[in-house]
């Protein structure tokens, strides 16, 4: 196993999904992105590592965009009716996309489209369910994801009657399984192991953000790697093969108080862990090359102190 010394040369950032991004809010409270423009919160790697998607605001809509790493063209591929398309995943072959599609109402419903090429696009949940986050199998026969009833999503926090879970879903919207019933009251962030036997996902758990494992084939659910996360973990992602773990976690506080988190990298034979950014800024969603030693991810500087 390389040592971490090796992996902090060896790791690259995408230069162009470097951002400073300033969110101004001051018009209406409820939606600080009504008109925002600038990149959104979440980016993917094709399989072949040549391709990023990745989704855009244009004055508070919310589209996705692919692009070519080496030439930095871009293309936007989706055009949402409603609020915005985010969240975008490759599907293991390269040629599909899943992406999360947002509502008026802030409510995620999740789709499916088998070919880039073709406008043809398959809808696997319905608005009655919020989904929060979500893993295509390696097979690409199976979707995975993390939601909750929307009517409890929509209600204000304390008056839910019910919180988020595991769910399954065949890739072509059929034969839909809840996994869980634990109706927790945040958990998000889910992957797959590259098997497909183990989801990962964070969820709140002894008053921090923790890390957990749920064997697919035998429903059980414990933490993951408890011995090494003492603090709250957010972004978690393992390396392809799985020896690694790129998370974010806050590191500093800005001069105005806000937290800044920057991104981490762990051996996960031993827990030794790198600080790899010092952008004083918000890293999110690393994502590890497939077949390279890098991580990309997003930074966002220059947020006001006040929304």
């Amino acid at each position: 196993m390389k040592n971490n010394c090796t992996l902090l040369s060896i790791i690259g950032i995408v230069a162009f999904l470097f951002i400073a991004s300033v969110v101004y809010s001051l018009v209406n409270e409820n939606d600080p992105f009504e008109y925002y423009t600038g990149l959104g919160d979440s980016i993917s790697i094709s399989p072949d590592d040549t391709t990023l998607a990745f989704s855009y605001y244009t004055n508070g809509n919310e589209a996705i965009y692919k692009g070519d790493i080496e030439s930095k063209n871009v293309e936007r591929i989706t055009v949402p009716e409603e609020k915005g398309h985010r969240k975008p995943q490759f599907s293991p072959d390269g040629e599909g996309l899943l992406y999360l599609a947002s509502n008026n109402d802030g409510v995620q419903t999740m789709y499916y489209r088998p070919d880039l090429n073709s406008d043809e696009t398959i809808q696997l949940t319905k608005a009655a369910t919020h989904v929060f986050s979500a893993a295509i199998s390696p097979d690409g026969s199976k979707v995975y994801y993390i939601a909750m009833p929307s009517e409890d999503f929509l209600k204000p926090e304390g008056e839910q009657e019910n919180g988020a879970d595991l769910y399954s879903v065949h890739i072509n919207g059929s034969q839909p399984q809840k996994l869980t019933d634990k109706d927790a009251f945040a958990m998000t962030e889910l992957s797959i192991s590259t098997d497909g036997t183990t989801l990962y996902y964070t969820a709140f758990h002894d008053r921090k953000q923790q890390l957990f494992s749920y064997n697919i084939e035998n429903g059980t659910e414990s933490l993951f790697l408890p011995e090494y996360t003492s603090d709250d973990i957010y972004h978690p992602v393992l390396s392809p093969d799985e020896d690694r773990l790129a998370y974010t976690a806050v590191a500093d506080k800005s001069e105005n108080g806000t937290f800044q988190y920057e991104l981490f990298l762990m051996d996960i034979s031993n827990g030794d862990s790198k600080r790899l950014t010092d952008y004083n800024a918000s890293v999110t969603s690393p994502s590890f090359f497939h077949h390279k030693n890098r991580i990309a991810f997003l930074a966002e500087t220059n947020w006001p102190s006040e929304p």
